[in-house]
């Protein structure tokens, strides 16, 4: 009887548990500061502002770059704009750069917003690396500045 009682209260949790998720899940897109679209042509913007990209016939068109330094600017750029449009109290003030080791890839990141619902980094190896992001709730977008990603 005991054990019975006991399966019926753990299966009665588990369910709670699986609809608060559930609803919580639908709701983090109130939550979001960043918009994919907007991160996409800003991004593009600093590429082609400072000559990594060419439009010709309005197609974008990279420009190979003699040295991986030519990616600062457009650092520098896409950070400056972010915060003339987002509030900044959800940036970070101040570059930091970090070594990451996620999934066994590593390299250096910058954080420039991180929550529960989304974040925003520059990350960046000069060298190959390889590794997975992992399991979780996040949705991913990737912008390449300089280089290339083989997923």
């Amino acid at each position: 009887m005991f054990k019975q009682r006991l399966f019926l209260i753990v299966s009665f949790l588990v369910v709670c548990l699986a609809v608060i998720i559930g609803v919580l899940d639908s709701m983090k897109t109130r939550f979001y500061i960043f918009d994919p679209e907007k991160l996409h042509k800003l991004v593009q913007q600093a590429l082609i502002a400072n000559g990594h990209l060419n439009i010709t016939d309005g197609k974008l068109i990279p420009i190979i770059q003699e040295s991986p330094n030519t990616i600062r600017p457009v650092i520098d750029y896409i950070t400056v704009e972010l915060q003339k449009t987002i509030d900044k109290r959800y940036l970070t003030d101040k570059e930091e750069w970090i070594f990451n080791n996620a999934g066994g890839a590593m390299g250096a990141m910058f954080i420039i917003h991180a929550s529960l619902t989304e974040y925003l980094i520059i990350f960046g190896t000069p060298l190959g690396t390889e590794g997975h992001t992992g399991l979780h709730t996040a949705d991913d977008y990737f912008h390449m500045l300089y280089g290339e990603q083989w997923a």
